[in-house]
């Protein structure tokens, strides 16, 4: 009996096969391939300000020719139910809207073999005063790139709200505002820009800036900054490098290494927990808000506040400051389960290699002042954190920040 079984299953099986191979046959012999392509001339006189609007994937380039868009589209499946679209210009005065719509969905997601869409634009390398990119529909054709090359052509105020896309900007830009699920932006400014960028993007940042607004998670940030630029990074997980001029900097999130190396003044602000912060260059105002970090931070200007946060710990930081500075003072907060007794200095956790005079306040607070006691140095009290100061053996150029 066992032996017919397994005969059985054999000719089952073979049967199987044998149909299996013939339906793959006769799926591949009756696909329908649908393809559509359109091209528009473009005006150059109308291309002051340019609107653009797409169901499918965008993608933009320098051209030293005559400035066209065109569509392509490649479809191949089992059922013939290929989208449809239709590609619109419009021009009014100096402003061009390119739209793109979907005049026909998708009615079953069975059978597709291929699906490729592009929008393809080719503009001048001029100035265009205004370009608004918005292209948040989720794609069907995910084999296709968005790629947004403006390399040589300068956008007084770009505006892009997209799915996943690659940023190549090369040129003068006064303000930019990018919103996309993620990818990559490289951007090289060459006048002081105004940049927002929301959405999980690698960014590479040199040149000319005036306002950096950054929100994303778990991706790289570097910046080479050749103006002392404000920026302000809210993100998790990211490894930040900072170099170059920044009059202040900002950075709040979890588990971020940052790396900040500042050649004029710059007022330093984090928040979070878990992260890893090494800072060199000119901080004259130092607010460390921070949880389960470890911080070392030197600064070559003599400060005028530091504030280690009255509710962070436990905390590592290592600071190091110039040698001629004046003096300073630290305050520890939040003492209110000491005793009476007195304690060494490294009890709490502090380290220094300046000569600390230690005193009990009225409030049962423990101080320790250094020189004229003239910057105060905030610090929670908890013994879990720990404070090193160092003298850095360099000697700032001025007594206060400039």
């Amino acid at each position: 009996m066992k032996r017919w079984l397994i005969i059985l299953s054999i000719i089952f099986g073979i049967g199987f096969i044998s149909s299996a191979a013939l339906a793959g046959r006769v799926y591949y012999e009756d696909l329908k391939v649908y393809t559509d392509y359109d091209k528009k001339i473009l005006q150059t006189e109308a291309l002051k300000n340019i609107y653009i609007t797409s169901s499918v994937p965008i993608e933009i380039y320098p051209t030293s020719g005559e400035p066209y868009v065109e569509f392509n589209q490649s479809f191949t499946d089992l059922l013939g139910a290929a989208p449809e679209y239709e590609l619109e210009v419009e021009t009014k005065g100096e402003n061009t809207y390119i739209e793109l719509n979907e005049t026909k969905e998708i009615f079953l997601w069975v059978g597709i073999k291929e699906s490729r869409a592009q929008l393809s634009i080719y503009l001048p390398q001029a100035t265009i005063n205004r370009l608004n990119i918005q292209n948040d529909d989720y794609f069907y054709n995910q084999r296709n790139k968005q790629v947004i090359n403006l390399e040589g052509i300068n956008v007084n105020e770009l505006t892009t709200n997209m799915n996943e896309t690659e940023f190549i900007l090369d040129g003068n830009y006064e303000k930019i505002n990018i919103s996309v699920s993620q990818g990559q932006i490289n951007l090289k400014s060459n006048i002081p820009t105004q940049l927002t960028t929301q959405g999980n993007l690698v960014q590479y940042l040199t040149g000319e800036f005036d306002k950096i607004t950054i929100n994303n998670n778990s991706r790289d940030i570097i910046i080479d900054s050749n103006s002392a630029s404000s920026v302000e990074i809210n993100s998790h997980s990211s490894n930040i490098d900072l170099k170059g001029h920044y009059s202040r900097v900002k950075v709040k999130g979890n588990n971020n290494t940052l790396d900040i190396r500042s050649e004029s003044i710059c007022k330093l602000y984090t928040e979070g927990y878990g992260n890893h912060i090494n800072g060199n260059g000119a901080f004259d105002v130092m607010h460390l808000d921070e949880d389960h970090s470890e911080m070392e931070i030197q600064t070559t200007v003599i400060p005028t506040k530091i504030d280690l946060g009255e509710n962070s710990y436990p905390n590592t930081l290592v600071l190091t400051l110039p040698s001629n500075i004046p003096g300073f003072t630290v305050k520890y907060l939040n003492d209110y389960y000491m005793e009476d007794e007195e304690y060494e200095t490294n009890h709490f956790g502090l380290i220094s290699d300046f000569a600390l005079e230690s005193r009990k306040s009225e409030k049962g607070e423990y101080i320790y002042t250094y020189g004229d006691g003239s910057l105060e140095i905030r610090f929670n009290g908890n013994q879990e954190n720990s404070l090193e100061i160092i003298d850095g053996g360099v000697y700032s150029s001025s007594s206060t920040a400039q």
